[in-house]
């Protein structure tokens, strides 16, 4: 368990450990001191090498900013695990029982590893106040070597990533249109099999050579099949660059560090607008762009794509530094193994937060029809980066801004935690409840179900401020609030009042929308459908929260049928035809009889207080109550039997 891990282990257990036997937390403290111990000795010797590094550095004048971070990392583990041998210790001894004590140095542990957390990150400076108030989550970064043994050691760093591709994230759609082959380039290519499929054969696993002589092999030889690849499919004026350390490109290091080299890395070569070489001429430094990772073949693509992500989240951050409009960022990465294929992309959401999405299921280069949309993948990524060349070449200068602030989630966009246990992520596969739901969400997305469905953005790690206890969490663009992902806000609240009666029409009818590409929501609480007026007086009503979705043709899923089982929406017309699509009508008839209700009567008083409702609770507890005296006074109609 790394030093990171076990810190947030340990704030946890702390308050969890009065259960356990004397003897076993004895025993353990004793055991976590000596791992402490170690942690600290290896932590003073990275910071004896750094600064020996750093007088070497400065006495041959040359550039120093990556080993000051280093010492950076280094001061703040040994900043670390002296907090944490100090709380270890305090627990081990009689006057344990101290309350001010312990708080005090578990508040030391808690300031230590924001430190470190700060020196791991080495983005600079948040943009000053360029979103707003933050919000209350944070996230979770996991700083280290995205090295190829990164997958092999069972720990898959770097942020959360979908084994299957699902749909386009972005409200406009741009990850598709910038790298998804289009059913049109399809047909054009039509079955013709491209030069790739003569190349398979170049496996990358190589049996009779060792490991290391192998991971130089497939990376810088031309005959390979990585190399094969990256030769005849990069841009004309794109450069190649191979195992590259981040530091040395410039980039700024989240769940990488300077050290970390990807396989493969393509940019382009623009001229400095910061200083000239000693015969007046103007330098051009090197832009990243794309990412490729490269496995043995006896691996799966996905097993290298969270270190793929990691580094190209590097270069996504990059190019905003460099003043690249965030709609515009688009890192294109993809894993190899020599057999298969898998393709992503990092984007930038909202503005400043850079997320990660799979665009293809894993390609067996086997196959024809595989061969072919790997092949078409690989154009798309060509006819990009020179789009992003032409992007960069268009900029006057290529100066450096401030970073966005990493760990805040940004103004316009809303997390909900709890999406993925603690086991599933890093070691994968993914929660089954995340990838149903997200197979659902697809289905609506290729029946062309968009502007009453918010989907998700993508997913990563939080912890909320001051505590030590983190979760996964899924992101969607806060719907009350204009971002890049979100043109128009929308309102919580139900209206009231005529606006009410049209609140209803547009609510049936986006749930007709639904019904007709086979799903069902199966919540539609209040509190889950938000909506907005436009200029010709329509109402557009969106709905969030789709965890209890499920395809029409599959029925209900056995854990909500449980749940369900005396709610009100089962005990209506459901209770008779078995149909699944009334648990959503029911929702639909509640509000359309609500809303119709005279002024004085309780459903219309009830409907009322649920348009001012002040939270997300009183919100459902209301409209509860409505569902309540609608079944109380509509019990004959909702059954269809005569009074």
């Amino acid at each position: 368990m790394s030093s990171w891990m076990r810190l947030q282990h340990q704030l946890g257990r702390s308050r969890r450990s009065g259960s356990s036997s004397r003897d076993a937390k004895a025993f353990q403290l004793e055991e976590d001191l000596k791992n402490v111990t170690r942690d600290a000795q290896r932590a003073e010797c990275r910071l004896a090498d750094a600064q020996q590094a750093l007088a070497d550095a400065v006495r041959d004048s040359t550039a120093v900013a990556d080993i000051k971070k280093e010492i950076a990392v280094a001061q703040a583990l040994l900043d670390v695990a002296a907090a944490e041998r100090r709380y270890l210790r305090e627990q081990q001894s009689p006057s344990a029982g101290s309350r001010i004590l312990l708080d005090s140095y578990q508040q030391a542990l808690l300031a230590a590893m924001g430190v470190l957390t700060s020196a791991h990150l080495a983005i600079g400076q948040p943009l000053a106040d360029r979103l707003g108030s933050q919000a209350s989550l944070k996230l979770v970064f996991d700083a280290c070597s995205a090295s190829d043994q990164t997958a092999d050691k069972g720990r898959k760093r770097g942020p959360t990533c979908l084994p299957s591709a699902y749909y386009d994230p972005t409200f406009d759609g741009r990850l598709h249109k910038a790298l998804l082959p289009s059913p049109a380039d399809v047909d054009a290519h039509g079955k013709k099999l491209p030069e790739m499929s003569k190349w398979v054969l170049y496996k990358l696993n190589m049996t009779a050579v060792q490991e290391e002589e192998v991971d130089k092999k497939r990376s810088r030889d031309d005959t390979s099949f990585g190399g094969r690849i990256s030769k005849h499919y990069k841009h004309l004026h794109e450069q190649v660059e191979l195992q590259p350390a981040v530091g040395d490109m410039n980039l700024p290091s989240a769940f990488v560090t300077v050290r970390s080299k990807p396989d493969c890395v393509g940019g382009t070569l623009l001229p400095s607008t910061t200083s000239c070489d000693v015969v007046g001429r103007q330098p051009k430094i090197f832009v990243p762009l794309r990412v490729r990772e490269y496995k043995r073949s006896t691996r799966t693509c996905s097993d290298a794509l969270p270190q793929a992500f990691a580094l190209a989240t590097s270069i996504a951050i990059g190019l905003l530094q460099c003043g690249v409009p965030s709609k515009q960022v688009i890192v294109p990465v993809d894993v190899t193994n020599g057999r298969s294929m898998q393709f992503g992309a990092v984007y930038i959401a909202c503005g400043s937060m850079p997320l990660c999405w799979t665009l293809s299921k894993e390609l067996d280069l086997s196959m024809c029809s595989d061969v072919i949309t790997a092949h078409l993948h690989l154009c798309k990524v060509q006819q990009h980066i020179g789009t992003m060349i032409d992007v960069l070449r268009q900029r006057t200068h290529l100066a450096s801004y401030d970073a966005p602030n990493l760990t805040s989630i940004p103004r316009g966009i809303w997390g909900k935690p709890g999406c993925l246990s603690d086991e599933v992520y890093p070691e994968l596969p993914l929660e089954s409840s995340l990838h149903h739901v997200l197979s659902v969400l697809a289905v609506l997305d290729s029946a062309g179900v968009h502007d009453c469905v918010c989907y998700p953005m993508g997913f990563g790690e939080v912890v909320t401020p001051g505590s030590s206890d983190s979760s996964w969490c899924a992101f969607f663009a806060d719907l009350t609030t204009i971002s890049d992902d979100n043109p128009t806000t929308f309102t919580k609240n139900v209206p009231d009042g005529p606006t009410g009666v049209l609140f209803a029409a547009a609510f049936r009818a986006v749930v007709a929308r639904i019904h007709g590409a086979g799903v069902v929501h199966g919540d539609m609480y209040a509190s889950n459908l938000l909506w907005r007026q436009a200029g010709d007086g329509s109402i557009q009503v969106k709905i969030i929260d789709w965890d209890t979705c499920f395809l029409i043709e599959d029925g209900i899923p056995d854990r909500w049928g449980k749940v369900w089982d005396t709610k009100c929406k089962v005990r209506g017309r459901y209770c008779r035809t078995k149909d699944v699509r009334e648990l959503d009508l029911f929702m639909v008839r509640v509000v359309e009889w609500a809303t119709s209700c005279d002024q004085s009567t309780p459903a219309r008083q009830l409907w009322g207080d649920l348009a001012s409702a002040v939270s997300a609770g009183a919100s459902n507890a209301c409209f509860r109550d409505i569902q309540e005296l609608y079944l109380a006074q509509c019990i004959d109609d909702e059954l269809e039997r005569s009074s």
